[in-house]
């Protein structure tokens, strides 16, 4: 049994096609016992390349550098968040305490110019010194 199948193609400049296509039922051609599966037919795929114009190269050579920079991007992005996170856990409490020993010394050493009595130089020498510890400091936590 033959059935027909009627396809129209419209196209603005020009009027209607029809096409028709006839579907069998039964096979055109026998079945040929010989013939082996299709899983074990050796299939050859000639190199695509050589029939892609220029353009279609450039165009797959370029997707394939975009899909290379989104890996690239997304394994600099983990390795971001890893340095990020470390930074939070490890250096940030270091600075702080830094930052506290240093504001410490000021006192020591403040403490100390009162108590011991130096030369005017190395009194303004000292001052110095410590206003920029704690010059050093303030502009740190701004």
């Amino acid at each position: 049994m033959i059935e027909v199948l009627q396809i129209q193609f419209v196209c603005c400049f020009h009027e209607p096609i029809n096409i028709y296509f006839c579907l069998m039922q039964q096979p055109l051609f026998p079945q040929d016992e010989n013939i082996t599966s299709p899983s074990e037919k050796v299939i050859r795929i000639k190199n695509l390349s050589a029939s892609l114009s220029k353009e279609q190269q450039t165009f797959n050579r370029l997707v394939k550098r975009i899909e290379s920079l989104q890996r690239q991007l997304e394994e600099d992005t983990a390795k971001m968040e890893e340095l990020t996170k470390f930074y939070h856990q490890e250096i940030t409490p270091r600075v702080i305490e830094l930052s506290s020993l240093k504001i410490q010394l000021c006192h020591l050493l403040d403490a100390k110019q009162r108590n011991v009595k130096i030369s005017h130089i190395r009194n303004g020498k000292l001052d110095d010194l410590i206003m920029d510890f704690l010059d050093a400091e303030r502009g740190r936590t701004r």
